[in-house]
C-alpha cells in the first residue's frame, strides 16, 4: 500500500500539515516538498519520493550544498548551485548523480495542502547521469567561484600512424557556477608528448533515466521545406545532427541533418502544467514544464562534431582534434547547464536566449548600430545598371535594397582590387551571366571583359544607392588566379606580375598552396590557404586597398566560398585538426583573416560598412564572429539554419530561377514565402541581369508584390527569447520578433498608424508571424497571444491596439485585441490567408 503513488500523495496531504505546526508561525507555509514521482505518470511497480525540508529562499538560493569541496572522504556528493540550476556528483563514483532545475523553470504539476492552503511541488524530472571519471579534492576553478573537480588517468584507444593504438591521456572535468544561473562544465585533456600525433573521440553522455516523466526535446537544425524545426519533439524521436556542412565526413556523417550551432533541450511536456494552469489557485497559475539546456561553447576548437538528441539523452560527439602535440595541450571544451522553462512548448527560446547573452560577438553584427544594418531587405546579384533594372518593382514593391555586385571588376578572382591607376580588363565572367546590358550595343553598356578603372567602379556604386540600393562587392579568401598552370612558371618578378596569375603565384604566394598539386576551382583557379602568412596579408592589403580607393563609395563584401572553409589541407599543421596525419582546418585559419579583414572594412570611424557571409558552403554559426550577416546561396534548403544563425542580424537566403516564386503553383508560391517569414529571413527579388537567381518574370513579380510589405516589416526585427514570447491555440507554426523602433511601414500604409503603435516590454515594437502547418487550412481563424507586448509606460486596457497584414494587402489593419495589464499580454483575434498573418503591436 505505501508504495503506491496515490496512496503517498494522501498520507503526505495529512502528515504535511502536522510537519508545518511544529515550526515558529512565522516559518509556516515555508515547507517545501521535493517529489520525484507522480500520481498519474509514476511507473507501476515502483515509486521513488524524496522529501526534503528547506527553510528560506524560495528561489532554493538557501539550499546551497557543499559550495567549496572540503578534502574529507565523508562527504558522499558535492554540488554546484548556478542559481537557477544545480549539478550534483557523486564522490566515490565521480558521476553527475542529478540535475535540479529551479526559481527560472519551476516543474509544479500537483499540490500539497498545508492547513487548508494548497502548496504546490516542485518534482523535477528526476536524475540525469553523465558518464565521468572519479572526484578528487584538488578543485581550481575560475573566478573564485565554487565547483567540482573530476579527474582521472585513463588509457584509451586511438588513432596515431595506425588506427586502434593505445595512448594514456589525463581527463579532467570541472563543473563551476557560471553567470544567468548556470553551471559551467570544462572538459582538459592532456596527452604526454609522444612520438607521433593522434586522435580520439572525445564524447559527452547524458544519460535520462526517469522514464515515468514525458519529456520533450529540441536541438537547432535545418529540417526539411515542411518541417517546422521551432518546435519541440516529442518523446519517440530523435534528431541527429552534424555541426555545419561538409566537417564531418564519411559514414560519421550518414544521416544527420545540418545544425548551425551545438545546442540540446530536454524539458517535461507542457501539457501537465497546463492541466494545473487551469485550476483557479493562484499558485497554481504559476506552474512551469521545466527542463534543461546544454550548450557547448560555440568558440570551442571544434573541428567536427556530432550531436544526438532524444528524450532519453544527448550524445556529443567532438571529432578529428589532434592530442600529443605541444600546439595545444590540454585541449579544452566548455559547456554550459542552463535551465529552460518548456511551459507553452517552446523551451529553445530560453536556451537560444542564454547563447545569444553568453556569446554576444558571434550572434550581433560587428558594425554600429543604425539604418545601415537595419534597413537590411531582399537582395539581388545582377551585373545590370541602374539604368536598366525596373526599380518600381526591383525596390518600390518587392523590397530590394542590398546588391551583392555580379559585375566581376577584377581581371581574375583573389585580385580584386589590381595594383594600377590605369585601366585593366575586368573578368569574363565563365558560364555566368552575360546578358548586363536591355541593349548590349550601346556604348554604356557593361559587358564582361570590358576595361574597367576606379572611377568607373565607383561611378556604378554611386547610382545604386541613389537609386535606394546599396552595392556589396565580391571577396574570397580562398581562390585565386584563372588558368593557373602547374608546375607554376619560375620567380620572375616584375612591377606588372599581376597580370599573369601563374606569375603572380610563383613570384609572391607559391608556399601559400592548400594542397599539392592545387585543387582547382571556378576559372581554373587553386585554392590557397589563409592560414599561411603571405596569403594572409595579401588578402588583407586587398581590403585596404578597396577602403581607400572608394572611401565612402565602398559599402562592405560579401565572403563567397565558405565551403573551403571544411577543407582538410595537408600542407600546413594548426596543431589542432587531425585527418590521418596532422594537418589543418581551414576554418581556423579563415576566422584569423576573417578577423583582419573586418576590423580593416570597419575601422574608419562612423563607418556603415557591412561585411556578410556566403554561408551554405559551412552553415556555422562560428563563421559569424567577424561579420554582419548572411547572404547565402543555398537558400531554397537552408533558409531554416540561415534564420537559426541570424537570431540578432540580417539574413538574405538564395532565391533561384527554379524556386517556386518563379513556378506555376500559387500555392507552392506561397508557402515559400511563408517559409522564410517563419524564420525571419529575406529572399531575393527578381531583377533583370541576374546571375543564377531569379529574373525578371510577371508572375514572379506579382507574387513578390503581394508578400514585399510583410517582409518590408520585417527588416531589423530580432527574434523574442524568451518562454512563452508567443502562443496559438491552433496547429500553426509562428515566431516573435521584436522591431527597431521606427521600424519600416509598407509604402502605402497609413500615416495615422503611427500614433498607434506601441513598444514591446524591451522597449521595441512587437512582431508575430504565424503560418500554416500539415493539414491547417490555409484561411484558418486563430487566435494569437503575445506575452510582454507592451511595457509598464504604455497605455492599458482598451487603448491597445494590434494590427495584422496579410499576402496581398499594402497596409495594417485593426484586430480586434485584448490586453491584460499586468501580465502585458495581448490575445489577439485574426485569420491565416494564403497560409500566413503577420501582427504587430
Amino acid at each position: 500500500w505505501i508504495l503506491q503513488p496515490d496512496n503517498i500523495y494522501q498520507l503526505l496531504s495529512k502528515l504535511v500539515p502536522e510537519m508545518e505546526k511544529t515550526l515558529p508561525v512565522g516559518l509556516r507555509g515555508l515547507l517545501r516538498i521535493r517529489c520525484f514521482a507522480r500520481r498519474s505518470l509514476a511507473m507501476p511497480f515502483i515509486s521513488f519520493m524524496v522529501v526534503s525540508l528547506v527553510v528560506g529562499s524560495k528561489d532554493h538560493n538557501q539550499d546551497v550544498r557543499n559550495s567549496t569541496m572540503p578534502d574529507s572522504r565523508h562527504v558522499s556528493s558535492f554540488c554546484v548551485d548556478g542559481g537557477a540550476i544545480k549539478v550534483c556528483i557523486d564522490r566515490s563514483s565521480g558521476h553527475v548523480v542529478s540535475i535540479d532545475t529551479y526559481s527560472v523553470a519551476k516543474d509544479l504539476l500537483f499540490s500539497a495542502t498545508v492547513d487548508g492552503v494548497t502548496v504546490p511541488l516542485d518534482p523535477g524530472f528526476g536524475p540525469i547521469v553523465i558518464h565521468s571519471k572519479t572526484a578528487t579534492p584538488n578543485c581550481s576553478v575560475s573566478n573564485g567561484t565554487s565547483g567540482v573537480c573530476i579527474e582521472s588517468n585513463i588509457t584509451t584507444y586511438g588513432y596515431g600512424s595506425r588506427p586502434g593504438q593505445l595512448f594514456n591521456l589525463t581527463l579532467l572535468e570541472i563543473y563551476e557556477t557560471a553567470a544567468n544561473g548556470s553551471v559551467r562544465h570544462r572538459v582538459l585533456l592532456t596527452s604526454p608528448q609522444v612520438s607521433q600525433p593522434w586522435r580520439t573521440t572525445v564524447t559527452t553522455n547524458i544519460s535520462i533515466t526517469n522514464t515515468a516523466t514525458p519529456l520533450q526535446h529540441w536541438t537547432p537544425r535545418n529540417g526539411n521545406a515542411s518541417e517546422d524545426v521551432l518546435s519541440m519533439l516529442n518523446a519517440s524521436s530523435v534528431a541527429a545532427t552534424q555541426l555545419g556542412r561538409g566537417f564531418v565526413v564519411g559514414p560519421d556523417a550518414t544521416g544527420r541533418d545540418t545544425s548551425p550551432m551545438l545546442a540540446a533541450v530536454v524539458a517535461a511536456d507542457p501539457v501537465e502544467a497546463a492541466t494545473a494552469r487551469a485550476t483557479t489557485d493562484q499558485l497554481h497559475s504559476q506552474a512551469r514544464a521545466g527542463g534543461f539546456a546544454y550548450i557547448p561553447t560555440p568558440d570551442d576548437p571544434i573541428v567536427a562534431a556530432t550531436l544526438d538528441t532524444s528524450s532519453s539523452g544527448i550524445t556529443l560527439q567532438r571529432l578529428y582534434n589532434q592530442l600529443g602535440n605541444d600546439h595545444m595541450s590540454p585541449l579544452v571544451f566548455t559547456s554550459y547547464y542552463t535551465a529552460v522553462d518548456n511551459t507553452y512548448g517552446d523551451a529553445w527560446r530560453d536556451a537560444l536566449a542564454f547563447m545569444v547573452d553568453a556569446f554576444s560577438e558571434i550572434f550581433h553584427p560587428v558594425t554600429s548600430p543604425g539604418p545601415h544594418i537595419d534597413n537590411i531587405g531582399m537582395g539581388l546579384y545582377t551585373c545590370a545598371g541602374v539604368s536598366d533594372l525596373n526599380l518600381s518593382a526591383v525596390v518600390a514593391e518587392s523590397g530590394a535594397t542590398h546588391l551583392w555586385d555580379a559585375r566581376f571588376w577584377w581581371p581574375y578572382i583573389g585580385m580584386m582590387l589590381p595594383p594600377t591607376n590605369g585601366l585593366w580588363a575586368s573578368n569574363v565572367g565563365s558560364g555566368e551571366q552575360t546578358a548586363c546590358a536591355r541593349n548590349a550595343s550601346s556604348p554604356q553598356a557593361f559587358n564582361h571583359g570590358s576595361n574597367v578603372s576606379v572611377a568607373q567602379i565607383a561611378a556604378h556604386y554611386t547610382a545604386m544607392v541613389d537609386a535606394g540600393i546599396t552595392p556589396l562587392a565580391y571577396f574570397n579568401l580562398f581562390e585565386f588566379g584563372e588558368n593557373v598552370k602547374w608546375p607554376l612558371p619560375a620567380p620572375a618578378p616584375s612591377s606588372d606580375d599581376w597580370t599573369d596569375s601563374s606569375q603572380y603565384l610563383s613570384n609572391h604566394l607559391h608556399a601559400a598552396l592548400m594542397d599539392i598539386p592545387p585543387s582547382y576551382t571556378w576559372q581554373n583557379a587553386i585554392n590557397l590557404s589563409p592560414g599561411f602568412k603571405e596569403f594572409h596579408d595579401f588578402l588583407v592589403a586587398q581590403m585596404q586597398a578597396k577602403v581607400d580607393a572608394f572611401g565612402d563609395q565602398f559599402h562592405g563584401v560579401v565572403i563567397d566560398r565558405t565551403d573551403h572553409t571544411a577543407a582538410y589541407s595537408r600542407t600546413r599543421n594548426d596543431g589542432i585538426a587531425w585527418c590521418g596525419k596532422p594537418c589543418s582546418l581551414e576554418l581556423f585559419s579563415w576566422l584569423s583573416t576573417c578577423q583582419a579583414i573586418s576590423k580593416v572594412l570597419h575601422a574608419a570611424s562612423g563607418t556603415k560598412r557591412i561585411l556578410l557571409i556566403n554561408y551554405s558552403g559551412s552553415t556555422r554559426v562560428d563563421l559569424l564572429k567577424y561579420a554582419d550577416g548572411i547572404f547565402t546561396e543555398g537558400g531554397n534548403s537552408l533558409y531554416n539554419a540561415a534564420g537559426l544563425s541570424t537570431l540578432r542580424m540580417p539574413g538574405i537566403v538564395w532565391t533561384y530561377p527554379s524556386d517556386p516564386p518563379s513556378g506555376s503553383s500559387d500555392t507552392a508560391a506561397d508557402a515559400y514565402f511563408n517559409a522564410l517569414l517563419h524564420v525571419n529571413v529575406q529572399p531575393m527579388a527578381p531583377a533583370f541581369g541576374s546571375d543564377h537567381s531569379i529574373g525578371e518574370d510577371a508572375l514572379a513579380q506579382q507574387r513578390y508584390a503581394d508578400f514585399g510589405p510583410m517582409f518590408r516589416l520585417m527588416r531589423g526585427a530580432t527574434w523574442r527569447l524568451f518562454a512563452g514570447a508567443i502562443s496559438v491555440g491552433q496547429a500553426v507554426r509562428c515566431n516573435a520578433s521584436s522591431a527597431v523602433p521606427g521600424t519600416r511601414a509598407p509604402r502605402t500604409l497609413s500615416s495615422s498608424f503611427g500614433a498607434n503603435t506601441y513598444a514591446g516590454a524591451d522597449g521595441r515594437g512587437v512582431f508575430a508571424v504565424v503560418t500554416a502547418k500539415g493539414a491547417t487550412a490555409l484561411d484558418a481563424p486563430i487566435v494569437v497571444t503575445l506575452r510582454q507586448c507592451f511595457n509598464s509606460t504604455t497605455r492599458v486596457g482598451s487603448s491597445i491596439q494590434c494590427y495584422t497584414i496579410q499576402p496581398g494587402q499594402a497596409a495594417l489593419q485593426p484586430a480586434p485585441t485584448t490586453a491584460t495589464p499586468e501580465s502585458q499580454t495581448c490575445i489577439v483575434t485574426t485569420a491565416l490567408h494564403r497560409g500566413s498573418v503577420m501582427i504587430k503591436c
